[in-house]
């Protein structure tokens, strides 16, 4: 009977080496992903503020995008307002001449 559990004392011993091992790399393991987490928390961070950044150049644009809409809305009405061909001629070669001027200072081949 004493061989018997020497043997099983044996066993168990190993077992409990086995899964003290098995632990020990777990938590090795739960370390490292610790860590990758971290770090893929970081990154995930800096994409935020990237996106903000981008937000915040949206949000300026389209403040820009509805004060020109009220000016083209201005525009019309005194285009509307104009009863003679030859006015409408010039503001339209005006626009036109402005609007190249600007698209060429806008480009930089200016």
């Amino acid at each position: 009977m004493t061989q018997a559990t020497d043997q099983d004392i044996k066993e168990l011993k190993i077992a409990i080496d086995a899964n003290s091992k098995a632990i020990t790399d777990l938590v090795a393991s739960v370390g490292g992903l610790r860590e990758e987490m971290r770090v893929g928390f970081s990154d995930i961070r800096g994409d935020m503020k990237v996106l903000d950044t981008r937000l915040g150049n949206l949000e300026s644009r389209m403040g820009g995008l509805e004060s020109s809409a009220q000016k083209v809305s201005d525009l019309a009405e005194k285009v509307g307002e104009l009863k003679n061909w030859k006015q409408i001629a010039i503001v339209v070669f005006t626009a036109s001449v402005s609007g190249a001027i600007a698209w060429f200072l806008r480009s930089g081949k200016l």
